[in-house]
């Protein structure tokens, strides 16, 4: 019997997120790394990439020359097909950095 995964409460999204593919360069203190944007609203993304990354971990999400957002890694595990993660992320900034910024503009044409 496969046993399911479910989120504990306070990580569960308050927001609702539209599914989407966009292609965005995440940056670490120590590096960079390619991935793309799964699904988004205006509390969080999922991101798709080859880097796992730990609970709590902060960096920057920029798509293109459009400026980058700061988040916060709330969850991260492996995908059930393939080597790479999912990472579900929330946004550090406050709603005012987020109106001005580039995940606001993708969720008005999505």
């Amino acid at each position: 019997m496969e046993k399911k995964l479910i989120a504990p409460a306070a990580e569960r999204r308050n927001t609702m997120r539209v599914d989407c593919c966009y292609q965005v360069e995440c940056t670490l203190p120590d590096g960079s790394f390619k991935a793309s944007v799964i699904n988004m609203g205006l509390g969080g993304m999922r991101l798709l990439s080859a880097q796992e990354l730990q609970a709590e971990e902060c960096f920057s999400v920029q798509q293109a020359d459009m400026g980058s957002l700061s988040v916060r890694v709330v969850w991260c595990r492996p995908r059930s097909t393939g080597d790479n993660f999912e990472t579900g992320v929330v946004y550090r900034d406050g709603l005012e950095q987020l109106e001005n910024s580039w995940v606001k503009g993708a969720l008005r044409r999505l």
